[in-house]
C-alpha cells in the first residue's frame, strides 16, 4: 500500500513538473513571438523608411541643382530690391507642391549674403527662419570660391544647402532646401502598433487552440481507456508530444504572423514609395520645364539640362514634344542618337492636350513600344508667354512600382530566419528547464550527471553570445568610418576580427596559468565579466578605434567559455562511455555551436539596425555571462586538463613530414578557410550588396543544415564507405565547388549555394580525422596531435580573412576567388590524390557492413566466470548512465567504442604503434570507483575476456602487465593517463559502461603514444 501512494505521489509529482514545463514554454513563446514580430516590424519599418528617403534626397539633389543654375549671383547683387519678388515666383513654380500624399513636408529659404551677414531674402514652407540649417553654420567654408552642396541631416529632417556664386566664383547667397519626415514617421507608428495588437490577438489565439487541443485529446484518450482500449502513449512520449506541439505552435504562429505582417506592411509602404516617385518626377519635369523657359525649342534642339537619374544606373527617358495638328510631333529624345526622326506621339490623353493648352502639370501612364511607362509632364514656356512645348520624362512602370525592400527573396530569407531562431531558441530554452526539473542522473559522475542536454544548451549559448559583436563589425565600422576610403575600413575590419579572434583562440598558455591559480571556476566566471565590462566600454563610448583596440582583450575574455567547454569534452571522454566519448561531445557541441551562431547572428542584426552597438554589447556579455554561471552548475568537477604544450615551432617543424604535412593542409587547414569564409565573409559581402545583416542568419542555418543533417544522415548511411581518402575528397571537392561557383557568379543567390556546399565539408570529417592523423604519424611526428589539429585550423582563418579583405578592397570577388579557389584546390587535393592514402585506413573492416551477421547474429560466447564475492561483501550494482541507461559492471571488459562496433584493423603500415590494440585491454578503474576485493586477483588473476576478433588468442595468452612499483594489486590502481590533454585521475563516482574496441581510443590510453607523442 505505501509502494503504490509513492508511485501515485511520484506520478502527481511528474505531472506537475510537465504542466509547469509547458506553462513556462508558452509564456516564454509568447513573449518571444512578440519580441520577434517587434523587431521584425521595425527593421521593415526602417528599410522602407530609409528608401523613403533615398528617394526624397534624389529628389531634392536634382531640384537643387536646377535652382542652383536657374538663379543669377550677379542679379542677386545688382538688383537687391527686386531679387526677392522675382525668384520667388520661379521657385514657386519651380518647387510647386505636387505630392498626393503628404508624407514629406518640404521648405526652402533664399538667403543674401552682404558684408558677413546673411540675410532672408524669402522663404516657403518654414515658419521660422531659424529652423533653417545654415542659420546656425559658418559660411566661411563657400568664401573661397567652392560651390559645392552640403548635405545636413538631422533626426527627422534632410537639408541640402546651395552657395550662389556671381561671375567672379564668389559666394553672394545660399539656397536651402528642406524636407522633414514627421508623417512618414507618424505612419511607421500607426502601422507598428496595429501590427503588434494583431500579433498578441494571433498568439493567444494560438495558446487558446493548443490548450483545446490537449482538452480534446486527453477526453478522447480518457474514452478509449474506458471502452477497454489500452493507452499505449508512456509519459515520456507525451511530454516530447507536448514539447514539438508548443515549438511547433510557436514557429508556425511566427512564421504565418511574420508573413502575414510582411505583406500588408510592403502593400502600405510600396504605395507611399510610388507616391513620392510620382512627385520627384513631377518635380523634375516642372523645375526643368521651368529652367527651359525661353529658350528655343525646335527640331534637333540641344538639350541644355543634364540627363537626371532615378537610380543607380538608371536615367530617365526625357522628351520635348510640340502640337502639330491633333498629334504632338517629337523634337527632342534622350534615348535617339544623331538627328531624331519625325516621331508622332500616338494614343495621347487630354492631359498632354491640356498641358499644352492650359499650362497644366500633369502625371500619367503610357505605353511605348511595348512597354507600359509613367510620365511626369510639363509646359515650356517660350518668349512670347505662350507654350512653346511639352517636357516628358518617363521612367518604366515595373521600376516605378518596385522596392528592393518589401516581399524580396533577401527578406524572405529574413522571416525564415526568424521564425527558425525563436523556434530554436524554445528548443534550447526547453532543454534548459527539463535539464533542471529532471535533476541529476542516478549514479553517474559528477561531471557527466546532468548529460547530453547541459552540453547541448551551453554550447548553444557560448556560440549565441560570442558571435554577436564580431558579426557587427563590417556594419559598425563602415558606418562610423564612412569619411575614410573603403581599403582603410576594409584594414580596420580585418584587424579588428584578427585580434578577436586571436583572443578568442589563442593565449591558452595564459588560460591555464589563470585557471591554476584561482582554479577554473573562478577564473571562468571572473574572466567573463570582464569581457562583458570591456564589451559595455566599447558600446558606450562608441568610438570605432577603441573598439577596435578593444577586441583583442574581448576576443580573450568570451573565449573562456568555450575553453570551459574544450576541458569538458576531454574530462568527460576520459570517463570511457560508450555513448558519450570525445567524439559523440565534439559533434553535439559542433551541431550546437552552428545553431547558436545562426541565432544570435539574426538577433544581432535586428538589435544592431534598432539600437546599435551598445545593446549587442549587453545582450552579448549577458549570455555569456549567464551560460558562465551555468557552467559552474551544470558542469562541476570540469578541472583544468593537463597537456603537453605545443610550441610555434614544434607545430612549424611537423610540417618537415611530407604525409603528415600533405594530410594537414587538405584536412584541418581547409576546415579553417571554410569557417573563415562563412563566418567572416558572408556577413561583410551582405552589407556590401544593400542585404541586411540578420539575414545572414540564413546562410549559417543553411551551413549548419547541411553540415548536421545531411552529412549526418550520410555519415550514418553510408559509414563503411567514408575512409579518409574519401572523406577529405569530398570536403576538398564542395570547398573548391563552392569557392569557384562563388567566384564565377558572385551573387547573394549563388552564396546560398556555396553555404551549402561549405556546410558539407564542414561536417563530413566527423571528428576522424585525429584518429587518422594518428596513424600518418606513426610514432614519427612526436607532438599533442590535438592541439597540432587546432593550430592548423586557426591557419586556415588566419590566412583567409586577409585574402577576403584583399578582396573587399580591391573590389574583384570573381579574380581574387578565382585565384583564391586555384590555391586551395591544390591543398585540398593534395592528399585523397597521394598513393599513400588508400593505405592508411582503406582495410579497416569496421568500415564495411557486416550484412552476413546482421541476418544471422554470431553465437554468443559464455563470459568467464566471475570469483564469487567474499561472504558479507555486497556486489555492486550497475550505474545510471547519461542516456538513461543502467549499465552492470562486467568483469573483464574490453575498451568500448560510440562510433565503430567491429573492431579497427591496423595495416601493416601502422602495426607497430597501435600493435596494443590487438590485446584486450586490462581494466583500469577510476581512483574513486569501487574495486573488487584484492585478494580476488591473488587466487584468479586477470579474467581473461571473449576474443572479439574470433581468432588468434589461444596460441598467445595475454599477460598481466607488469607492475613497475612491484604492488601488482594491493592499491587500486589509477585511471589511465590521457596523453592527449595530460594525466590526471578522475575522481568520480560509477563505473564506466564498457563495450568493444574504440579506435579514438589512443586518446585516452597509456603509454608513449597517443594523442599526445612527445611525452
Amino acid at each position: 500500500m505505501a509502494n503504490l501512494q509513492s508511485e501515485q505521489a511520484a506520478e502527481r509529482n511528474d505531472v506537475a513538473g510537465r504542466i509547469v514545463r509547458i506553462c513556462i514554454l508558452i509564456i516564454v513563446s509568447f513573449f518571444v513571438a512578440i519580441a520577434a514580430v517587434s523587431f521584425a516590424v521595425h527593421h521593415m519599418r526602417l528599410q522602407f523608411e530609409d528608401e523613403f528617403k533615398k528617394i526624397s534626397d534624389t529628389k531634392m539633389h536634382q531640384v537643387t541643382d536646377i535652382v542652383r543654375m536657374s538663379i543669377d549671383g550677379d542679379d542677386l547683387v545688382s538688383n537687391t530690391v527686386n531679387a526677392p519678388a522675382k525668384y520667388s515666383s520661379i521657385l514657386d513654380l519651380m518647387l510647386a507642391d505636387t505630392s498626393s500624399e503628404n508624407l514629406s513636408a518640404e521648405g526652402y529659404g533664399l538667403f543674401g549674403y552682404n558684408q558677413g551677414q546673411l540675410s532672408l531674402l524669402l522663404s516657403r514652407g518654414v515658419n521660422d527662419p531659424s529652423e533653417f540649417a545654415v542659420a546656425g553654420r559658418d559660411i566661411s567654408e563657400w568664401l573661397a570660391g567652392t560651390s559645392e552642396q552640403t548635405v545636413l541631416y538631422g533626426e527627422n529632417f534632410e537639408s541640402i544647402i546651395v552657395p550662389i556664386t556671381d561671375s567672379t566664383g564668389l559666394c553672394v547667397g545660399v539656397f536651402e532646401y528642406k524636407c522633414t519626415f514627421g508623417e512618414l514617421y507618424a505612419l511607421g507608428d500607426k502601422l507598428e502598433g496595429r501590427i503588434l495588437t494583431a500579433v498578441v490577438i494571433a498568439v493567444l489565439s494560438g495558446v487558446f487552440l493548443f490548450a483545446v487541443q490537449e482538452i480534446l485529446i486527453r477526453i478522447i484518450r480518457s474514452r478509449q481507456s474506458g471502452s477497454g482500449k489500452k493507452n499505449t502513449e508512456t509519459p515520456q512520449n507525451r511530454d516530447r508530444r507536448l514539447i514539438s506541439s508548443t515549438i511547433g505552435y510557436c514557429f508556425t504562429i511566427i512564421l504565418v504572423v511574420l508573413l502575414v505582417m510582411a505583406t500588408q506592411l510592403s502593400k502600405t509602404y510600396i504605395k507611399a514609395l510610388e507616391s513620392e516617385r510620382a512627385d520627384m518626377m513631377q518635380k523634375c519635369a516642372v523645375s526643368s520645364a521651368a529652367a527651359l523657359t525661353y529658350t528655343d525649342v525646335r527640331e534637333n534642339m540641344t538639350y541644355i539640362l543634364p540627363i537626371y537619374k532615378y537610380a543607380k544606373d538608371k536615367p530617365y527617358q526625357v522628351n520635348i514634344y510640340t502640337m502639330a495638328g491633333d498629334s504632338f510631333l517629337r523634337l527632342y529624345s534622350s534615348t535617339a542618337t544623331g538627328n531624331v526622326q519625325q516621331t508622332y506621339l500616338t494614343g495621347a490623353g487630354n492631359q498632354y492636350i491640356d498641358c499644352f493648352g492650359l499650362q497644366q502639370v500633369a502625371f500619367t501612364k503610357r505605353n511605348d513600344s511595348g512597354v507600359s511607362y509613367v510620365c511626369a509632364i510639363a509646359p515650356i514656356i517660350s518668349s512670347e508667354n505662350t507654350v512653346a512645348g511639352v517636357l516628358e520624362i518617363m521612367m518604366p512602370v515595373s521600376d516605378f512600382e518596385s522596392s528592393v525592400n518589401g516581399m524580396s527573396l533577401s527578406w524572405i530569407f529574413t522571416i525564415i530566419s526568424i521564425a527558425l531562431s525563436m523556434g530554436i531558441m524554445i528548443f534550447e530554452l526547453n532543454l534548459l528547464i527539463s535539464t533542471i526539473s529532471k535533476g541529476i542522473s542516478g549514479n553517474a559522475p559528477v561531471l557527466v550527471m546532468y548529460g547530453e542536454n547541459a552540453n547541448r544548451f551551453l554550447s548553444f549559448f557560448t556560440a549565441f553570445g560570442s558571435i554577436m559583436i564580431p558579426v557587427t563589425f563590417a556594419d559598425y565600422f563602415k558606418e562610423q568610418l564612412s569619411d575614410l576610403p573603403m581599403p582603410a575600413v576594409q584594414g580596420f575590419i580585418c584587424g579588428a576580427l584578427l585580434l578577436f579572434i586571436w583572443g578568442f583562440l589563442g593565449f591558452s598558455g595564459i588560460r591555464n596559468s589563470i585557471k591554476m591559480k584561482f582554479t577554473s571556476r573562478i577564473a571562468l566566471i571572473a574572466i567573463t565579466c570582464a569581457g562583458y565590462f570591456f564589451a559595455l566600454i566599447a558600446g558606450v563610448i562608441n568610438i570605432p578605434y577603441l573598439t577596435a583596440g578593444l577586441a583583442l582583450p574581448i576576443g580573450f575574455c568570451f573565449g573562456m567559455t568555450f575553453d570551459y567547454l574544450r576541458d569538458y569534452r576531454i574530462n568527460a571522454g576520459r570517463l570511457g562511455y560508450k555513448d558519450y566519448n570525445d567524439r559523440v561531445i565534439h559533434n553535439v557541441q559542433a551541431s550546437s555551436y552552428f545553431l547558436g551562431v545562426s541565432v544570435g547572428a539574426v538577433i544581432a542584426g535586428i538589435c544592431y539596425e534598432r539600437y546599435g552597438l551598445f545593446v549587442v554589447t549587453i545582450i552579448s556579455g549577458a549570455a555569456l555571462v549567464l551560460t558562465a554561471i551555468g557552467m559552474i552548475y551544470f558542469m562541476q568537477n570540469n578541472t583544468q586538463v593537463r597537456e603537453a604544450p605545443l610550441s610555434i615551432s614544434g607545430w612549424l617543424s611537423t610540417f618537415a613530414d611530407s604525409r603528415t604535412a600533405r594530410f594537414l593542409n587538405s584536412s584541418f587547414l581547409m576546415l579553417g578557410v571554410a569557417l573563415a569564409f562563412v563566418l567572416m565573409f558572408i556577413p561583410n559581402y551582405l552589407e556590401n550588396v544593400g542585404i541586411s545583416l540578420p539575414t545572414t542568419s540564413f546562410y549559417f542555418l543553411v551551413c549548419g543544415f547541411m553540415a548536421c543533417f545531411v552529412c549526418g544522415f550520410v555519415k550514418n548511411r553510408y559509414a563503411h564507405l567514408l575512409t579518409s581518402r574519401t572523406r577529405v575528397l569530398i570536403q576538398a571537392a564542395s570547398t573548391v565547388l563552392g569557392l569557384f561557383i562563388f567566384a564565377l557568379m558572385p551573387s547573394a543567390k549563388m552564396l546560398v549555394v556555396t553555404c551549402a556546399l561549405l556546410g558539407i565539408a564542414l561536417g563530413i570529417h566527423d571528428y576522424y580525422y585525429i584518429y587518422v592523423l594518428y596513424l600518418i604519424c606513426n610514432g614519427k611526428v612526436k607532438a599533442n596531435l590535438r592541439k597540432l589539429a587546432e593550430y592548423t585550423v586557426y591557419l586556415g582563418v588566419g590566412i583567409m580573412l586577409p585574402i577576403i579583405m584583399t578582396a573587399f578592397m580591391v573590389k574583384n570577388f570573381r579574380i581574387t576567388f578565382l585565384i583564391v579557389t586555384f590555391l586551395v584546390a591544390l591543398l585540398a587535393f593534395i592528399y585523397p590524390l597521394s598513393s599513400f592514402s588508400g593505405k592508411i585506413d582503406e582495410r579497416d573492416i569496421s568500415l564495411k557492413p557486416q550484412k552476413k551477421q546482421r541476418e544471422k547474429p554470431a553465437p554468443r560466447q559464455q563470459a568467464p566466470r566471475q570469483p564469487q564475492a567474499p561472504a558479507g561483501q555486497q556486489v555492486p550494482s550497475g550505474e545510471v548512465m547519461p542516456d538513461g541507461t543502467v549499465a552492470p559492471v562486467p568483469s573483464a571488459p574490453v575498451q568500448q567504442s560510440g562510433v565503430v562496433e567491429e573492431a579497427y584493423y591496423v595495416p601493416s603500415q601502422a602495426q607497430q604503434p597501435v600493435q596494443q590494440y590487438q590485446q584486450p585491454a586490462p581494466q583500469y578503474q577510476p581512483a574513486q570507483q569501487y574495486q573488487p576485493d584484492p585478494g580476488q586477483y591473488a587466487q584468479t588473476g586477470y579474467a581473461q575476456p571473449a576474443d572479439p576478433y574470433g581468432t588468434g588468442y589461444a596460441q598467445q595468452p595475454q599477460q598481466a602487465p607488469a607492475d613497475p612499483y612491484g604492488t601488482a594489486y594491493a592499491q587500486p590502481q589509477q585511471a589511465p593517463a590521457d596523453l592527449y590533454a595530460g594525466g590526471a585521475p578522475a575522481p568520480y563516482q560509477g563505473q564506466p559502461q564498457q563495450g568493444s574496441y574504440d579506435p579514438m581510443s589512443f586518446l585516452n590510453d597509456d603509454g608513449t603514444e597517443g594523442g599526445n607523442q612527445n611525452v
